[in-house]
């Protein structure tokens, strides 16, 4: 197990690649072994128009069964909706229906023949899509740990590799290896989630313009997405929500050059996703709907001539509420799982309080930080899918659409590490990890098999089939859970902390923490007991709200810290003084930052005239701040009079601190830096203040405070 979990750690790429094609191996021969082409008539479709059409069934198994002899499994993945593809390839698109499936796909095998100067023939076609759709299947899988990574979630690499690994055994099973256009569908959308997250991830170090162009290349990559399949315009509602953003900004703060371009980017973002929704549209409007066209259907002559919405309704039965059958409930129930998983994982990202006490407990929460946020857009398309699949489409596909959607694999990943965590000391971590993967593959192994192999077969033929593939499915899991509990669940559980015990619940997190902390820096505990060479001083306040470590995603021995009441910096406190010297005589930190943060209490009782104590005597540096910008300080209202004060003070707290002789020398000796920040615990981000000075200050400032032996 160690070794496993050293090659994960140190060739995580390596390790997916190695499980999907023992995955794909694994599917590709429970297709093969299935009942042959002439089981399916589907399949027969093409063997008529690539053989000879007057052929019986029969003749025309046995005639495609010798002329492709080496070819002739690779036909077996060629059903249903993949003959709509395989024809599309072979002649283009011809009729009308056809359009219901989107054009990427078939133009990405189109040009490989081309390139490849490969001969366009249906033998061909299966051969080159199921080579590129098991190629973008590996690389969507590369893009879940990749984009798991930038979001930076809170068991980083191993829940990235997790991530991707259930990616691999989704339950869209078999779709992502046959002539579908899942795997392409999947690979451009989470490309474009990839793109998107980089401006939130480099926000303070990339430029607006890297960060702008970050957008536009996510946009087109929605849009391409959008020409697979018609659903990738809800990705652009991500471009949305920002827009809107970014408009009140501007409403709030006022127009400038940033915010224009931010604008611009994210347009030209939404202009490229529209794009690739409305160019298919336009072909098929030229096709059917020009003067030249031998006759024009109906929908050419409506508001919207959309060949999409109009296949949609008339071949396939789409519509808002028109699936809501009593002959459907089947399918509901089959499509129930997958809907509830992107319920719940929506859920989770936007709020785990959402969610009744029963999951919310067992659910790890988000980390307070910018890639929160990020889990939240990720959501919205995922929610309108979702909501899509329940009202207006075929409900049982969303098994093989939400394919496309990462966010819900790194909450099934956040959950599979958090309650492995939370099992003790003998069943944490990845071990744990791996054998609740194991049996969730091996259920999620006969539920693809399933949802694949059961349509396939004649509809008469259908119920038993189901029946008998459900209670063995339920049976193996039933196995499954019972074998990996007994081999993974050896110690007693932790005892349950009473409701309301804060001190108790502190205690049962500390153990979780420095378990999985061990796990996943195994070298931190060690060398942190060798001693502390922090780079930075933090002096903050006492608040509860203000977390500098976390805050910052640091971890433990980053940061030397010292806190009171509204973080100030008296001249006099010996305990600062203390701090300072200690700080960058003996650890030699190379940044001193003194935080302040909005609602905070000291400075709002500062700005008031009640009588509270000896905190009263603490507080007169702020209220000498008031003093002396009292004119300032009247004309704003309470909220912004109380952030003024706050970056009054930290302005004061930086110029008293490189006065201090200690502060002054290392300031000219080795280029210690000092900084002013300012916390909102409303959003959890820090803004810097202007603590810069001029050379003359410098020099009036080192006259006055410069003191040598």
């Amino acid at each position: 197990m160690s070794r496993l979990k050293q090659s994960i750690e140190t060739r995580p790429l390596f390790c997916l690649a190695c499980l999907f094609f023992t995955w794909k191996l694994l599917l590709a021969v429970c297709v093969i072994a299935s009942p042959g082409i002439g089981y399916d008539t589907s399949t027969t479709l093409l063997l008529r128009r690539d053989i000879e059409p007057s052929l019986e069934i029969d003749r025309l198994h046995s005639v495609a069964h010798d002329a492709r002899q080496q070819s002739y499994s690779l036909w077996k993945f060629a059903r249903w909706d993949a003959i709509y593809f395989l024809s599309a390839i072979r002649r283009d698109y011809l009729y009308e229906q056809e359009w219901a499936f989107g054009q990427g796909f078939v133009k990405v095998v189109s040009a490989t023949f081309k390139v490849l100067k490969i001969q366009e023939s249906i033998d061909n076609g299966i051969k080159a899509s199921i080579a590129l759709s098991h190629l973008f299947h590996l690389l969507s899988v590369f893009l879940v740990y990749g984009l798991g990574q930038k979001i930076s979630l809170r068991e980083s690499a191993h829940l990235s590799f997790i991530a991707g690994a259930l990616h691999i055994i989704c339950p869209a099973g078999v779709f992502l290896s046959a002539p579908y256009s899942e795997s392409l569908f999947s690979f451009l959308n989470i490309l474009g989630f990839y793109l998107y997250t980089v401006p939130f991830r480099d926000f303070e170090r990339a430029s607006s313009t890297r960060r702008n162009w970050d957008v536009i290349t996510a946009g087109a990559a929605f849009g391409l997405a959008c020409t697979v399949r018609s659903n990738g315009i809800f990705s652009g509602l991500i471009l949305l929500f920002d827009f809107v953003l970014t408009l009140i900004t501007v409403l709030r703060e006022g127009v400038s050059m940033e915010m224009i371009w931010r604008v611009v980017s994210l347009v030209l973002g939404g202009c490229l996703i529209a794009t690739g929704m409305i160019v298919p549209q336009f072909l098929a409007y030229k096709l059917f709907c020009t003067p030249n066209a031998s006759s024009k259907p109906h929908w050419c002559g409506k508001t919207i001539p959309s060949i999409y919405s109009h296949v949609q309704g008339h071949y396939w039965g789409n519509g808002f509420f028109r699936y809501w059958t009593m002959s459907n409930v089947p399918l509901f129930v089959l499509a129930a799982p997958m809907l509830s998983i992107l319920t719940v994982s929506t859920l989770w990202a936007f709020n785990p309080k959402w969610l009744p006490n029963a999951l919310s407990r067992r659910m790890p929460q988000p980390q307070v930080d910018w890639h929160a946020s990020t889990l939240q857009r990720l959501a919205l398309p995922q929610t309108a899918i979702t909501i899509l699949m329940v009202t207006y489409s075929h409900v049982q596909i969303v098994t093989r659409i939400a394919s496309g959607y990462p966010l819900l694999y790194y909450w099934l990943a956040s959950l599979l590490t958090y309650n492995a965590a939370k099992g003790g000391k003998d069943s944490s971590g990845l071990p744990q990890v791996i054998v609740r993967f194991t049996n969730n593959a091996t259920f999620f192994l006969l539920l693809s098999l399933s949802g694949k192999a059961v349509p396939m077969l004649p509809t008469y033929r259908q119920a038993p089939v189901l029946i008998q593939a459900t209670g063995r499915i339920l049976a193996t899991r039933r196995a499954f859970l019972s074998v990996t509990r007994l081999a993974a669940f050896k110690s007693a559980s932790p005892q349950p902390v009473k409701p309301g015990d804060s001190w108790a619940s502190a205690l049962a997190h500390n153990r979780e923490w420095a378990t999985k902390t061990a796990q996943e820096h195994p070298d931190l505990f060690p060398n942190l007991a060798k001693g502390q060479h922090p780079e930075i001083l933090w002096i903050g306040c006492s608040d509860s709200r203000c977390p500098e470590t976390l805050m910052c995603g640091l971890q433990p021995g980053d940061v030397f810290v010292h806190r009171n009441i509204a973080n100030l910096v008296h001249p006099a406190d010996l305990s600062i003084n203390s701090v300072l010297e200690f700080a960058i005589l003996q650890l030699k930190v190379k940044h001193v930052v003194l935080c302040g943060h909005t609602s905070c209490g000291g400075v709002n009782a500062a700005l008031g005239n009640k009588k509270l104590g000896l905190i009263d005597t603490w507080l007169m540096p702020l209220r000498a701040l008031r003093r002396a910008n009292l004119d300032v300080l009247e004309k704003l209202d309470q909220k912004e009079a109380a952030l003024k004060l706050v970056e009054l003070s930290v302005q004061n707290g930086v110029k008293t601190l490189r006065e201090n002789h200690v502060v002054l020398d290392a300031i000219q000796e080795r280029g210690l830096q000092v900084h002013g920040v300012v916390y909102n615990v409303a959003n959890g981000l820090l803004s810097e203040v202007n603590v810069q000075e001029n050379d003359e200050e410098k020099k009036v400032r080192t006259a006055a405070f410069k003191t040598e032996l």
